[in-house]
């Protein structure tokens, strides 16, 4: 599907979400162009700018999240999570040219302004292969110590998360992330790891 040049305020929960069914189907998306919520109307960007919702079963989730404006979100401008009770869902995220700012009530709610949570229990083995490039993402509370962008395997060693470097000469993931994006002062622009790790890797997920 694509979804491009939008505007969209006002809701109570996900400004815009997306979920794949626990069937081993295929969830492909072009989300361009958009812009969600109101600059300087407050929480008129939902909770969340951009959801990708729990998914289940196998198959495959390719998304590609360009030149979006998400402004008045409460609490992530980007939430993405590729699996619950899954076996082997892959997942391509590809992010790139976004800004993320003036998050709602002055950033004091926000819990990440890019958090991809790679499995949400343990048994999950889910493959995320992930681009982060080109981004903005300012006032985001740093100074309560909230990362612009959160990375997270989490629960079990199964699940696989691949960071592609882009041409980025740094050696590790918050490296990675902060060469290739405009973020808020470090060091609270950075990656998280759960119980697995993230992989650096030269090749970009495949587009929709």
């Amino acid at each position: 599907m694509d979804i491009e040049n939008n505007t969209f305020s006002g809701a109570l929960d996900e400004e815009l979400t997306l979920g794949k069914s626990i069937d081993a189907g295929t969830l492909w998306a072009t989300i361009k162009g958009n812009t969600l919520g109101v600059l300087g109307s407050n929480r008129s960007g939902g909770t969340v700018g951009i959801e990708m919702g729990e998914a289940s079963g196998s198959g495959t989730i390719t998304l590609d999240i360009e030149n979006n404006v998400i402004q008045q979100y409460q609490q992530e401008c980007m939430f993405l999570e590729p699996a619950q009770q899954s076996t082997n869902v892959t997942a391509n995220f590809t992010i790139i040219g976004n800004t993320c700012r003036q998050p709602a009530d002055s950033g004091t709610n926000v819990s990440a302004a890019i958090d991809i949570e790679v499995g949400a229990q343990t048994g999950d083995t889910p493959t995320a292969n992930v681009l982060i490039s080109g981004n903005t993402l300012t006032g985001n509370n740093p100074a309560g110590g909230i990362a612009d962008v959160v990375l997270n395997n989490n629960f079990s060693p199964a699940t696989t998360l691949n960071l592609s470097k882009n041409g980025s000469a740094a050696t590790t993931a918050k490296g990675v992330i902060d060469s290739l994006n405009t973020l808020d002062t470090s060091p609270f622009d950075e990656a998280d790891t759960g119980a697995s790790t993230i992989t650096l890797v030269t090749s970009v997920p495949p587009l929709p």
